[in-house]
């Protein structure tokens, strides 16, 4: 009877291998491909974006962003395109003691971007990302502009992710 049992969970293993391997080959032959991949002309694309200097200190942070995501290898020495990204941020406190001291602010960051060629300076692509993110507001100084300045980070990152996938799928489907 054990040996049965040992037989029958190799049965299944084997079984359940077989499945898989025959899902992973349905899901190659439909038309399936990954957006990044090596040798992948998105990447190239991406890889030859230079990002346009974007004003102030929250435009430098978001300049980092979008070049470590863009350019994790370099820039390339001739790119062939330029993104430009015109950011705005606002916060707004809610949440009021009854001395009227706010307790919560949701920072709200909005960026616009334009992709062009650096050839001839012709936009290709534009569009718009948001983020909003929040904190809380305590008494101490110290620690309301470090929760400010974490919340800022955090909207800034989503901004970055936001612009890298509309410019990869911008690549995928033009090129």
């Amino acid at each position: 009877m054990l040996s049965f049992n040992l037989f029958r969970g190799s049965v299944q293993k084997v079984a359940l291998i077989l499945v898989l391997g025959l899902g992973v080959g349905t899901l190659s032959s439909c038309g399936f491909e990954p957006l990044h991949g090596s040798a992948n002309s998105v990447d190239n694309s991406l890889g030859s974006t230079r990002i346009q200097i974007i004003s102030e200190r929250n435009g430098q942070m978001l300049h980092n962003h979008l070049r470590d995501k863009l350019n994790p290898e370099g820039l390339a020495p001739n790119p062939l395109y330029g993104l430009t990204v015109a950011l705005k941020t606002k916060t707004r406190t809610t949440g009021f003691t009854s001395e009227q001291s706010a307790t919560y602010a949701t920072i709200i960051a909005t960026a616009e971007y334009s992709l062009f060629k650096q050839s001839d300076k012709e936009e290709v692509y534009s569009g718009t990302a948001e983020a909003v993110t929040s904190y809380n507001k305590f008494v101490m100084p110290y620690t309301n502009r470090y929760t400010e300045r974490d919340a800022t980070e955090r909207a800034l990152a989503a901004l970055s992710e936001d612009i890298y996938n509309g410019l990869s799928t911008y690549f995928a489907t033009n090129h």
